[in-house]
């Protein structure tokens, strides 16, 4: 059995067992809810704690600038788009990439 994302669920079609496909639509509504806290919360300020940028921020970041290659779609999420841009200017940023 493919245990790839959540995205891979759809390719295993009916051939996925009850349990399987239960768990892939759980972990998509978590993740909704998961993105949709987070765009709420950066809709009313412009870091996660404190008004500044601060190590919540690189935390949340790590995973969320990346979500796009989780076949997550960040396009309902403008504030969270927004945050990200926040993010990336931040004197010192290095992008993944360059590691």
């Amino acid at each position: 059995m493919n245990r790839g994302s959540v995205r891979d669920s759809g390719a295993l079609g009916k051939r996925a067992p009850a349990a399987y496909r239960r768990l892939c639509r759980a972990s998509s509504r978590r993740r909704d809810e998961a993105l949709r806290v987070m765009e709420g919360h950066l809709a009313r300020h412009d870091f996660f704690v404190g008004g500044r940028y601060s190590i919540a921020d690189i935390a949340l970041c790590a995973y969320t600038h990346v979500a796009d290659e989780g076949g997550f779609d960040l396009r309902p999420f403008p504030a969270l788009r927004a945050w990200l841009e926040r993010v990336r200017a931040q004197p010192g940023h290095i992008p993944i990439t360059q590691g």
